[in-house]
């Protein structure tokens, strides 16, 4: 027998192709091991000659490994049953755009029985059967296959089937220390370690409270929409595992992490194939590589830096009015963002708008007045656009864009062709199909005629995370495509951009994403979060979420400033306060874009424009974000170099993550105040050497520090050590600091 490899070697050393081996030639050594009280039978060589892969008897499995070229081996984290096929699917209902889902566990095989290897070059395939022993007389043998192939240094490609029509999901099983931290997974609104924990991969409605109490379980009572702590608008099929490799899937099924049991991570998707990778690095450097891998997001224009972009609203009259007070007050405003520009509604939420994407002439009357106004200033001017449509009849409406999607056949439909309706608070609309060419052509237009040819140069390009999964689209099924919608509505929007020339002019920020939307949004922003202080979706959350999406490739983020939503109920009350808001700013100064929101109840809350105080912070700190704009370029600069995020996370001596604070580059150390009525921070200072911004003293880093933080001078520490022209930064600091 030995021979008989050593022939086998040769011939495809001189041939240089396929060296195609079957177990019974190999006499694998037949091996039983126990596993959780049940048998596992695993047939294999102990090693595949002549190829870069090695298969390994380990214990209750069999491990993967590849070795380069230099001797390098990267452990691929496959472990015991390696797969696992499903004869369900998962169960996801619907309401208003938040998801009920139900993972549906594997069939529990017994056995796996490999039955054939296959190499060629820098790849290895697997087959083989999944068995049970259970004498299930509906689980019938599973048959399957497994490809794993190298193209570049440190990235193991693979992808898996199950090969029966008769399992509509598939399973991975990979190899986990429980005692490391697993981060990723997109949009995050926390940094606690996901492992333990099973993560959904779903694109939706962050949810109002996700966990925070009694505000959670009220919304589930009112509208099922209270959330969870995995619940985001941008999720992506994206971990890592800080024993240094990371796994990410191509699939934009929904899919699962599901890391409970103790030394395991089960990745299930709704599919019968899984395509992904796994990349071998630290932690910064995966992050990097993958970001340019996978495709830098495109750089925003640069008057986006030059100040606050101010959201305001109330039809022409109301908005000059607070524009008027808050430029009074010497505020940098890089652009005023209208979002009701089609006219107001009042629903369950508050003050909603009408979904028809068409200028409402009564609401905003005297519009080149107002504009003229703006751009004598310099000030951009933002609208608002999602990919929903609803029937609006009004004299003072230029178009009526339901009847033409109707008129188009461009809405979702159900099987039978009628129009699906999908409920958002008290009203109801219909979603456009942009997978069609005609239809995604057609809702192009719109925002070239009726935003840009009115003078707006971006917009918020809201909802695309409620794709109906029982949508009839002729391009794949709702279970393909929810996920990929909010890709291909930053697509659309992107490619408007790049029609008209007008790259370092137009900009758009969208809350929903998937992996891959970030080639094509301007921005990110960080959804709906409650106007508190609550770690679990208040002001706390803000800088969870900065991190994670950064990580996860969005690296052009923001949030609302002081959140969004509000409640104003007999029983329970969320509201703005000051406070809050003063704090919220400090924050958004440090971060890459500064941009307010009224909320969905502007009356009630504490606004920019509200009091002397108000006016004059967003003042303040709205021109000390104008004069770091320079530093935020050359972090641009670094990131389409490297692909390193803006926003970081602060790590101590010992490698543990600190949650208090965030780094934008490496030059820069903020510590907000997240808590009312906190007046002091204690701060951790990496290596080198920092600068307090306001007192300018100084601290020597690895330490943990204490300073006074009152509302207006918030814990920022600027490094001595960078690189970058600090004497310029603190020139244009002082500058703004003794205006």
């Amino acid at each position: 027998m030995a021979k008989r490899l050593i022939l086998i070697a040769i011939v495809a050393a001189l041939f240089g192709s396929i060296c195609f081996l079957r177990l019974a030639d190999l006499e694998p050594g037949y091996q039983v091991h126990q596993l959780d009280g049940r048998q596992l039978k695993i047939e294999t060589p102990l090693y595949l000659a002549n190829s870069p892969f090695q298969i390994k008897q380990r214990g209750e499995g069999f491990e993967i490994d590849f070795v380069d070229s230099i001797g390098e081996t990267l452990h691929i984290p496959f472990r015991r049953h390696l797969i696992s096929c499903g004869r369900k699917p998962s169960n996801v209902t619907e309401y208003r755009g938040s998801y009920d889902f139900e993972s549906v566990e594997p069939t529990e095989w017994n056995v796996i029985r490999l039955t054939q290897i296959e190499s060629l070059a820098n790849q290895v395939r697997l087959k083989g059967v999944l068995e049970t022993h259970d004498h299930l007389v509906d689980i019938l043998p599973a048959p399957f296959e497994v490809k794993i192939w190298h193209e570049a240094k440190n990235i193991i490609h693979f992808e898996a089937q199950c090969l029966s029509e008769a399992h509509s999901s598939i399973s991975i099983h990979l190899k986990n220390n429980p005692e490391e931290r697993v981060t990723g997974f997109g949009t995050q609104f926390d940094l606690e370690n996901r492992n333990g924990t099973l993560v959904p991969i779903l694109v939706s409605e962050q949810g109002i409270g996700r966990g925070a109490e009694p505000i959670t379980t009220m919304m589930n009572l009112l509208a099922r929409s209270g959330g969870s702590s995995t619940t985001t608008y941008a999720p992506q099929p994206f971990a890592i595992n800080m024993d240094g490799w990371s796994i990410e899937l191509e699939n934009r099924e929904l899919s699962y992490f599901d890391m409970r049991l103790p030394d395991v991570m089960t990745v299930q998707v709704h599919a019968n194939t899984v395509k992904g990778e796994f990349r071998f690095n630290d932690k910064a450097k995966l992050v990097a590589s993958r970001n340019q891998d996978h495709g830098l997001a495109p750089r925003p224009p640069d008057w986006t830096q030059k100040g606050v972009i101010v959201g305001l609203q109330g039809g022409t009259a109301a908005v000059l009015k607070k524009y008027k007070a808050l430029k009074a007050a010497n505020v940098a405003i890089a652009g005023v963002w209208i979002q009701d520009w089609v006219g107001q509604r009042h629903s369950l939420a508050g003050k909603q708008l009408w979904w028809n994407w068409s200028r409402d002439l009564k609401h905003y009357d005297r519009w080149e007045t107002f504009t003229q106004i703006l751009k004598k200033d310099g000030v951009r001017l933002l609208g608002y656009i999602n990919p929903f449509l609803v029937k609006r009849d009004a004299s003072h409406m230029t178009r009526h864009l339901y009847d033409e999607a109707i008129e188009r056949s461009c809405l979702f439909k159900h099987g039978d062709g009628s129009t699906i309706r999908i409920e958002n608070t008290s009203f109801s609309a219909g979603m456009v199909n942009i997978f069609d060419k005609a239809c995604h052509r057609w809702l192009k237009d719109i925002i070239k005629m009726e935003l840009i040819d009115a003078g707006f140069a971006g917009w918020m390009a809201d909802y695309s995370e409620a794709m109906p999964f029982e949508a009839t689209t002729g391009h794949g099924t709702g279970w393909e495509l929810h996920n990929a919608y909010p890709v291909e509505w930053a697509r659309l929007n992107r490619e408007v951009i790049q029609e008209l020339g007008q790259e370092d002019e137009l900009f758009f920020f969208v809350r929903a994403g998937f992996t891959g939307a970030q080639q094509y949004a301007s921005s990110f922003w960080l959804g709906d979060q409650m106007v508190d202080w609550a770690k679990e979706d208040g002001l706390a959350s803000v800088i969870p979420a900065l991190i994670t999406s950064g990580q996860s490739g969005m690296v052009y983020n923001h949030a609302d400033i002081g959140g969004y939503t509000t409640i104003e109920l007999p029983f329970i009350k969320v509201i703005r306060s000051e406070e809050l808001l003063l704090r919220a700013i400090e924050l958004s100064a440090f971060t890459m874009f500064m941009r307010s929101h009224e909320g969905n109840l502007p009356e009630h809350n504490t606004q920019l424009y509200s009091t002397v105080k108000t006016r004059e912070h967003i003042a303040f700190f709205s021109r000390l974000f104008r004069s770091l704009a320079p530093y935020r370029q050359h972090l641009m600069d670094l990131y389409e170099e490297t692909g390193q995020p803006m926003i970081l996370p602060v790590i101590d001596a010992d490698n543990q993550l600190i949650t208090s604070g965030f780094m934008l580059g490496a030059g820069i150390a903020v510590f907000p105040v997240m808590h009312r009525g906190d007046e002091a921070i204690e701060a951790y200072l990496p290596s080198g050497r920092w600068r307090h911004l306001f007192s300018e003293r100084e601290f020597e880093g690895q330490q943990h520090v204490n300073v006074s933080a009152p509302i207006g001078q918030p814990a920022v520490f600027l490094s001595t050590d960078s690189e970058y022209n600090w004497a310029a930064i603190f020139d244009l600091v002082r500058t703004t600091l003794h205006q």
